[in-house]
């Protein structure tokens, strides 16, 4: 999988880049696991490259995905992989808290905490009042503590944010409990696990998925 995406990108920085994404960061397949029965569209929020949508196509999924990223130059190489290699998959240049309307499930991969706590909450709320029955959120995130692994992805990020690879300024991590605030336990399930793979980055996977309205809660699995 990750010699076949990584090829589709121009220039050996990119592709290299992309081959060791998808071959050490272990978010790709777990998210593709939890959509293997993906029934409606998919809103990727903060989309970067495109990896995700390109990784869930050669997964086997096919509906609609539209990836949302305010770094126009990742969103221009994105576009020109899909347009030569996929259909279906929309890609946009905007910033990630304007959002129109969520026609199914979301996707945030290590967006969060590029936002203030404004906008944390702003967007996540949003998402919670907006998300429709049987849809979830799916997020990887680094959450505050202060173990070893949340100080080497601070330093990541500052890294990163130097170089211009990312180009946010803020780096806020959430706590576990800032999240769960806008995805109440009476109306969502909450499913948790560390996701660091063979990184040391302080990675968890977390999903929130959306109630019916005539289903009991089923409580949450830390």
């Amino acid at each position: 999988m990750a010699s076949k995406i990584s090829a589709l990108y121009e220039g050996r920085w990119l592709s290299n880049y992309v081959y060791w994404k998808i071959r050490i960061d272990p978010v790709y397949a777990a998210v593709a696991q939890r959509l293997e029965q993906m029934d409606r569209p998919l809103l990727d929020l903060g989309c970067g490259l495109g990896v995700l949508e390109f990784y869930l196509r050669e997964s086997g999924i096919d509906s609609p995905i539209t990836g949302l990223d305010r770094d126009g130059d990742k969103i221009d190489a994105a576009r020109r992989v899909a347009e030569a290699n996929y259909t279906g998959l929309t890609f946009e240049s905007r910033f990630l808290t304007e959002l129109d309307q969520i026609p199914g499930h979301v996707a945030l991969i290590d967006v969060i905490h590029y936002l203030d706590d404004d906008l944390q909450q702003s967007l996540l709320s949003s998402i919670g009042e907006r998300l429709t029955e049987g849809s979830r959120v799916i997020l990887r995130q680094t959450l505050a503590d202060r173990g070893w692994r949340s100080r080497v992805t601070w330093l990541g990020e500052v890294f990163a944010r130097t170089t211009g690879w990312n180009l946010m300024s803020t780096i806020n991590v959430p706590t576990l409990e800032t999240i769960d605030a806008c995805f109440p336990a009476e109306r969502f399930d909450r499913y948790l696990e560390p996701l660091w793979g063979r990184t040391p980055f302080n990675g968890f996977l977390l999903e929130y998925h959306r109630r019916p309205a005539n289903r009991t809660p089923s409580g949450t699995k830390p």
